[in-house]
């Protein structure tokens, strides 16, 4: 398998022809829309790009879910040297140039990537070198971010609704509650918690409300004197 392309951190294209989107990372925008690029979007290519340098032989595994919604293929590279089997995602995390996004059903790297992405962050590697969470009061566009503020109350009905300080709701919906233990889900009420995914916004009472989707709880850490702490 050969690489013919990198597109950015989360994205080549191989040989074949085919669009890869590496599972369970995130890496900063490289071109986003009307903006200059991402703090750390260049740093987060060019790792790939040394990742891929190596001698090695480059192996592509697919996970459940083979294609995204851009019919981009779903996967995870390794490369496999004399020292053994390298994962590119975890690579990237250890250095803090991407965030680990755990998304249904593709989880089976999980466990390994929070781990990876949690020790760059003790050390405060790459994209944690700073504070990187938007209060929630503050959320004011769309797209990935990382969204920190207080639990102000939780409904648990047939879709669980999570009130943030400043009027931000995460939601869970039906199809992820397998992956929550519901008594943790009401005790984030009260607690600071710091919550990672795709924003997007709906208009309710004639306002503009913003929203996140939680699917796993790898997305959601608590917040005590400024620690942060997973929950898993």
């Amino acid at each position: 398998m050969q690489v013919e392309y990198v597109v950015d951190g989360d994205s080549v294209r191989l040989s074949d022809g085919r669009s890869v989107r590496l599972i369970g990372i995130n890496t900063p925008e490289l071109k986003p829309r009307n903006r200059p690029p991402e703090s750390l979007a260049i740093e987060a290519r060019q790792a790939v790009v040394n990742f891929l340098a190596v001698d090695g032989d480059i192996l592509f595994y697919v996970d459940q879910g083979k294609r995204d919604r851009h019919g981009r293929y779903l996967g995870h590279l390794f490369r496999r040297d004399a020292a053994g089997l390298h994962s590119l995602e975890r690579h990237l995390l250890l250095q803090g140039l991407a965030y680990h996004v755990a998304i249904p059903p593709n989880l089976s790297m999980a466990e390994c990537f929070a781990i990876a992405e949690d020790t760059a962050r003790v050390y405060g590697r790459g994209l944690w070198l700073q504070a990187n969470s938007v209060a929630s009061r503050e959320v004011r566009r769309g797209g990935y971010q990382r969204v920190s503020g207080v639990v102000k109350s939780v409904s648990l009905g047939k879709v669980w609704w999570i009130n943030l300080e400043g009027g931000f709701v995460a939601v869970i919906y039906p199809e992820n509650h397998r992956f929550f233990d519901p008594s943790a889900v009401r005790n984030w009420s009260g607690r600071r918690i710091e919550i990672e995914g795709w924003v997007y916004g709906v208009s309710k009472e004639g306002r503009r409300q913003w929203r996140v989707k939680l699917e796993t709880p790898y997305a959601v850490n608590r917040v005590t004197d400024d620690k942060v702490f997973t929950w898993w």
